[in-house]
Order: C-alpha cells, then structure tokens, then sequence
C-alpha cells in the first residue's frame, strides 16, 4: 500500500517497478525494451539493464566482477542473500547475490556535490541464478537512485556516467553470452 501510495507521489525510484494501468503510466512489462541477440536477451527498464546468461550462477558472477572492474568498479559490498535467508528464516531460496560496487573517483566527485551521496552508494549490481545452468544479471540504473539527491546537473551527469558504464558491463556480459 505504501509503495502504491509513494508511486501516486511519482516517486522517481519507484515509478519501474510498480505497473499503472492507465495510458499517462504505462507498466513497467511496457516501457521495457527487449534485444534479442543470437536467442539471448538483454533487458533495459527505466530502471534498471538485465542481461540473461547461459552460465552457471558462479560464472556469472566471476564475468560480472571481472567486466566491472573494466569499467573501473570494484566490489566493496557482498551480500549473499541465500545464504542469509537460510541463517535467518531457515528459507531456502535461489542463489542470490547483492553486489555493492563503487568507483571511488564518482564517489569523491559525487560527495563534493552532496554529502548525502551515501544514500545511493555503492551502487547495486544483482546476480542470481535463474535456473540450473543459467543466471540473470541487472544492474541499477543509478538515475533512479541519484534522482532523490534532488536535481543538482552535476550529480545527474555522474549519475549519467556511472550509468552508461554499468550499461556497458551488462552489453559486455551479453555480448560474451552471444558468442559462447
């Protein structure tokens, strides 16, 4: 109820991720653009890039942080979502893993404009396995985070940037999913 409420405000980091019926909020199954390449599929939201893979959970997870370091991100939060669900509540659940990944150089920039910057960083990349042998990636378009900060040019150029980077690490993993 809160969500949809918060949504109605047209909260900007919600507006993905909860479908509206009508023509002037079109869903988020609507809004998202498919690119099929070679029978694989990479998916972008206004929200967020996704990438499908045809690699095990654990593949997936050593090309994603080897193709964002590429990209000059490092990992600095892991958070294995499984594996907490099953320490906490005994759920068994998929493999799930919450990247944190930050670039330190965005960081500093991002900090001199607003010290509320740690509200949105590190910067959330997702890894979860789909099915046995097949994986998903996504990654948060940072627009969506960086829009609460208010609407400061500078921050949304850096929002802009890290971005088209992590845009780049999902057409990356695509990409070596095509010719594997």
């Amino acid at each position: 109820m809160l969500l949809h409420a918060l949504a109605d405000l047209r909260c900007p980091f919600l507006a993905g991720f909860l479908p509206k019926a009508d023509a002037a909020h079109p869903s988020a199954v609507a809004r998202q653009l498919l690119y099929i390449n070679g029978g694989k599929e990479m998916a972008e939201t206004q929200n967020a890039h996704r990438v499908r893979l045809a690699l095990s959970f654990e593949e997936a997870i050593e090309r994603t942080v080897h193709e964002l370091a590429e990209q000059g991100f490092g990992v600095v939060t892991w958070v294995d979502l499984r594996d907490k669900l099953i320490e906490r509540l005994g759920a068994d659940v998929r493999s799930y893993v919450i990247m944190g990944v930050f670039d330190p150089e965005l960081a500093q920039r991002a900090l001199a404009l607003t010290i509320d910057i740690g509200l949105v960083l590190p910067l959330n990349v997702i890894v979860y396995e789909s099915e046995p042998g097949r994986s998903v990636v996504a990654a948060l378009v940072p627009e969506a985070g960086f829009s609460v900060l208010g609407n400061d040019p500078e921050l949304i150029k850096l929002a802009r940037d890290a971005g088209s980077r992590l845009r780049l690490v999902v057409q990356a993993l695509d990409s070596d999913n095509r010719t594997s």
